[in-house]
């Protein structure tokens, strides 16, 4: 999710709650839900409109129960936010589509999302225990988590509402900043979660799974490569180089970004024009060298490289992103889009491991429809 956070909270009130967050164990697991959008949903003014891509777009969510006993949200997985927060009551200038929260507001602790398309988002702060499940039974039980609860919007369509999706009340913040889920989970050992995404077309039970501490196994065939300080608290990566089919491009230091955000949320990934441009070049001239025939991409701009695929055709370029001291491969798979696929292309069938406690990135290729 490309968006920016700004947050006016007193972080006194994180200090105050996070010895109180006690788990059951050092390790469980949860399940990480796609939902999609019906057909028929106006793209106007989707939740949260960052994230949102095509006429029937597709999150990835977690449902959480929030206070005791608990009240079920579903919440956007958002690797780029820092506090989780959903909507409560009482809103302003709102009406309720969904079952809101309510909580008791003793006004002293505030808080304020900011969107690049000027949509806004703001409440008060409380504390709460979020329950968690896995496979329909509970997996665990957070104690003292800090959340938003938002109850004002600023809108930015003509129907003055933020969203209308009432199957997603909010979002679920897991940067590397303290004040995210993960970054409250205290202990060193819990500041690593996992997940893996099966190939999105078989992706039949709608369901992956997250790991956390223990519940995360390290294989030896995972690369590692260091999270880069300067973006924190973001997820990036420094990237130094791109090869496709074995070459690698002749990319200027100046157009080839040396950090790399990851994001789960996002459906493709994204690079400057002008390392874009070598990319284009590159695939072109290999694609052409088997005349294949090109086809127009897109009838209003035609700025994309698209063949017409031929039967039986199977040789395909690999592209690795050089990263510092590991190596993305993306393979057919992942790089090429057959049309009908879309969502988190690039990461589907790669097993990633977050480890915010030692600053790592962990990734391999991994059969993903095995991990339940």
């Amino acid at each position: 999710m490309v968006t920016k956070l700004f947050i006016s909270l007193f972080l006194a009130l994180l200090s105050h709650c996070r010895c109180n967050n006690v788990l059951k164990s050092t390790g469980f697991s949860l399940n990480l839900v796609r939902t999609t959008l019906a057909e028929n949903s106006s793209t106007d003014y989707l939740f949260p409109n960052a994230i949102a891509y095509g006429p029937n777009p597709t999150f990835l969510t977690v449902d959480v129960a929030i206070g005791t006993p608990g009240t079920v949200k579903r919440l956007s997985f958002d690797m780029t936010g820092s506090l989780t927060w959903t909507q409560c009551r009482p809103c302003i200038k709102y009406s309720p589509l969904t079952k809101f929260f309510k909580i008791y507001d003793n006004g002293e602790y505030k808080f304020k999302s900011t969107f690049p398309n000027g949509q806004s988002i703001s409440g008060i702060t409380s504390v709460e225990n979020f329950s968690f499940f896995w496979k329909g039974a509970l997996s665990t039980i957070m104690k003292g988590i800090v959340f938003g609860c938002a109850n004002k919007y600023k809108p930015y369509d003509i129907r003055g509402q933020f969203f209308d999706r009432p199957s997603i009340t909010g979002i679920m913040g897991m940067n590397r900043s303290p004040l995210s889920l993960v970054g409250q989970m205290g202990s060193k050992s819990l500041q690593r979660f996992t997940y893996c995404l099966p190939n999105l077309n078989d992706f039949s039970d709608k369901n992956a799974t997250i790991r956390w501490g223990d519940a995360v196994i390290e294989k030896a065939n995972l690369q590692k490569t260091n999270f880069m300080s300067s973006l924190y608290p973001l997820y990036g990566v420094n990237l130094l180089n791109i090869s496709v089919d074995g070459h690698i491009l002749s990319i200027s230091k100046k157009f080839l970004p040396s950090s790399c955000k990851l994001d789960v949320g996002i459906q493709y990934s994204m690079i400057k024009r002008e390392a874009y441009n070598e990319i284009f070049k590159a695939l072109e001239k290999y694609f052409d060298g088997y005349n294949l025939t090109k086809v127009a991409y897109s009838p209003s701009t035609n700025t994309g490289l698209c063949y017409r695929l031929r039967q039986g055709f199977k040789e395909y370029p690999k592209m690795v992103l050089h990263f510092e001291g590991a190596n993305f491969e993306i393979r057919r798979e992942n790089l090429f889009l057959f049309m009908k696929d879309r969502f988190s292309y690039q990461m589907q069938n790669v097993r990633f491991i977050y480890d915010n406690g030692n600053g790592k990135l962990l990734f391999g290729k991994e059969d993903c429809s095995k991990d339940r």
